[in-house]
């Protein structure tokens, strides 16, 4: 009896991965030699395989299942084989997939009489290249359905934010100012406008009962022409 196990990081949530991998249906998707995979129940299997160029059906049944983690299974005729998958989360949206195979390696589907360990490690790793695809596939077109931007597209947002600013409040193609410049010349021009107003305070009166304001004017008048002020 022979074990191996082979792993594959994918671009897509832990949530996603465990999906696919429990439609077994897909299963010929990425496994090359693999034919059909007919679930008979919730726990039993029927599949339809090649080994050394022949066809071989058996029924296999689930033996563990953990949601959004784990799915375990091993025959029950046929071929002694038996496999389990994992999938562990590697970030918000990225996962890993483990998958254990436990088989003679004569048995295993699409071998030939002689092949060894390393054949089966060969075979299963392009298994999972093609799951990997397929997931990612999956994932790419769900983001266009719902009008985001595929991940495999996608840039850092902060970089994007940044050009984005620079192309809104940029100088517009015909040499106009920009809406920033404009926000800034209207501030400075209520600047320029206050400058030497005199304080609104009302209430700010000279010892003799005048305000300020009065005081000023009766000075402009002593010195306009006609005035009292006038030496003539």
């Amino acid at each position: 009896m022979t074990s191996i196990q082979q792993s594959i990081d994918i671009k897509a949530p832990a949530y996603a991965a465990y999906r696919q991998l429990t439609r077994f249906e897909d299963y010929p998707r990425f496994m090359e030699e693999v034919r059909a995979v007919r679930r008979l129940d919730d726990t039993h299997l029927h599949w339809t395989t090649t080994i050394s160029n022949r066809t071989v059906d058996w029924d296999a049944e689930i033996t563990e299942q953990e949601a959004g983690r784990c799915i375990a299974w091993r025959n029950v005729s046929g071929p002694t084989n038996a496999g389990k998958v994992e999938v562990q989360p590697a970030g918000d949206d990225a996962s890993r997939v483990v998958m254990m195979l436990e088989s003679e390696p004569e048995q295993v589907p699409g071998s030939k009489a002689g092949n060894s360990e390393e054949a089966m490690e060969r075979r299963l790793k392009l298994d999972l290249a093609r799951l990997k695809e397929l997931i990612e596939g999956h994932a790419d077109a769900g983001a266009r359905a719902t009008g985001e931007r595929p991940k495999s597209l996608q840039k850092d947002r902060s970089t994007q934010s940044d050009y984005s600013l620079s192309q809104s409040f940029g100088n517009s193609a015909d040499g106009s100012s920009s809406v920033s410049e404009e926000i800034s010349l209207d501030q400075q021009s209520d600047a320029v406008r206050h400058v030497g107003q005199m304080p609104q305070d009302t209430s700010n009166e000279r010892g003799d009962g005048l305000s300020i304001s009065d005081a000023m004017g009766k000075a402009l008048q002593k010195n306009q022409p006609g005035g009292k002020g006038d030496a003539s």
